[in-house]
């Protein structure tokens, strides 16, 4: 059997209330802060909000079918607890490329000899005793240009490689009947029931519905005792 989730707490700026949905952003992040004492979390979960299917109820979501998932459903959800949205990838600026260039050791004693002969070449023959040098200068300025722009564009590439990585699926529980769908996990909003599997990411904060010999693995603890599990969560191979 697998794991299945909600999902939850993506966003924690002040919405006015709705008549729709029963627990602000600020309720929900407050089940997934860690810095919060575990027991008041579960305190809050259990009393507060009638545990896990007070927590369906006030999302409108079903443990079995999820959420409706219409366009209209899916905006109501993003406009009350705004988007899960992919952060943007940060390309390294181009100076750093030509910083990187620029040290090269072997570049920097040409550079050096290339001035310091251009001192007695102008002494020999003032006209065009300079020529080699500044020749010399010029080719490894070129010779720099290149090298960093390789290493520019091999740096965005390696940026857009990290940033397909992140782009995963995931079964989701939607519609009327609650039929299984894959979802990239930067589409998912608030109240979505996921499936999950042994070795899968938890690709937000969760509360557990439904889960057999769970054990999860992540850099902060490696287990932990309550209902919720974090974003980067790694579901152990025990997990069922």
């Amino acid at each position: 059997m697998n794991s299945r989730s909600t999902v939850g707490g993506f966003a924690r700026t002040a919405q006015p209330p709705t008549s729709i949905f029963k627990i602000s952003k600020e309720e929900l992040a407050a089940l997934f802060q860690r810095e919060t004492d575990q027991s008041s979390r579960l305190s809050a979960l259990t009393q507060t909000h009638k545990g896990t299917e007070g927590i369906l109820s006030k999302l409108q979501t079903e443990a079995t079918s999820g959420i409706m998932g219409d366009q209209a459903d899916l905006r109501r959800r993003t406009t009350k607890y705004n988007k899960n949205q992919k952060p943007k990838p940060q390309r390294p600026p181009f100076s750093d490329s030509l910083k990187d260039a620029l040290m090269d050791r072997i570049l920097l004693v040409v550079a050096i000899f290339a001035v310091l002969s251009i001192i007695p070449g102008m002494v020999v023959e003032p006209s065009t005793g300079w020529v080699e040098g500044v020749f010399i200068l010029v080719a490894l300025f070129v010779q720099v240009l290149i090298t960093a722009w390789n290493d520019y564009t091999k740096d965005k590439k390696f940026v857009a490689l990290q940033s397909m990585n992140r782009d995963e699926t995931i079964p989701v529980l939607r519609g009327k009947k609650g039929s299984m769908q894959t979802v990239d996990v930067w589409k998912l909003v608030v109240g979505d029931i996921i499936q999950m599997k042994p070795g899968d990411k938890v690709p937000a904060d969760c509360l557990v519905i439904e889960s057999a010999n769970l054990y999860a693995n992540e850099p902060i603890k490696e287990q932990d005792e309550d209902q919720t599990l974090t974003t980067w969560t790694k579901l152990h191979k025990d997990a069922a």
